[in-house]
C-alpha cells in the first residue's frame, strides 16, 4: 500500500479512537466533553514525571497521592487553549463531586477515584478502544504486525 495512503487510513483510525476515547470518558462526566479533557490532563499531568517506565509505579499500576504532581487551574488553560475561568468553574465542580482534590500546587486525581469501580470499567473500555486501533492499523498496513 502507497504511503499516502496509509496515512489517510491511520488519520481515520485515529479520529475515530480519538472520539471513542473521549466519549468514554465523557460518559463518566455527564456527557461534557470540556470536563473530560480537563480530567484527562489533570490525570495526564499527575503522572507525567514518572515517564514510560513501569518499574518507576507500583505493581498494581496505582499512583499514590503523594507520587502525584499536581497542576494548577492556569496551567491548565494554558495547555488546552481554554479560559482560566472555565477551567476553574470545571475544576470546582469536580472537586464538590470528589473527583479531583485540590493540594499545595494545584490539583490531583487522587488514587481512590482513579480505582472506583466505574473507573476501572472506562480504563477496560479504553484498553479495548486501543485494541480496536491497533488491529486497525494493522490490517491496513500501517503498523506491521
Amino acid at each position: 500500500m502507497r504511503e499516502d495512503v496509509k496515512h489517510r487510513w491511520a488519520e481515520r483510525h485515529s479520529f475515530d479512537f480519538v472520539l471513542r476515547l473521549m466519549q468514554t470518558v465523557a460518559a463518566n462526566h455527564g456527557g461534557d466533553f470540556v470536563r473530560a479533557i480537563i480530567v484527562m490532563t489533570i490525570m495526564q499531568a499527575n503522572v507525567q514525571h514518572l515517564g514510560r517506565d513501569p518499574s518507576r509505579i507500583d505493581g498494581d499500576g496505582a499512583v499514590p497521592d503523594e507520587r502525584m504532581r499536581p497542576i494548577s487551574a492556569l496551567a491548565i488553560a494554558n495547555s488546552l487553549g481554554v479560559p482560566r475561568e472555565t477551567v476553574r468553574r470545571h475544576i470546582h465542580r469536580l472537586a464538590e463531586a470528589g473527583i479531583c482534590r485540590r493540594v499545595t500546587g494545584g490539583y490531583i486525581i487522587p488514587e481512590a477515584v482513579l480505582t472506583r469501580p466505574e473507573q476501572q470499567a472506562q480504563l477496560i473500555e479504553t484498553f479495548q478502544h486501543l485494541r480496536t486501533f491497533v488491529g486497525a492499523l494493522r490490517r491496513t498496513e500501517v503498523l506491521e504486525a
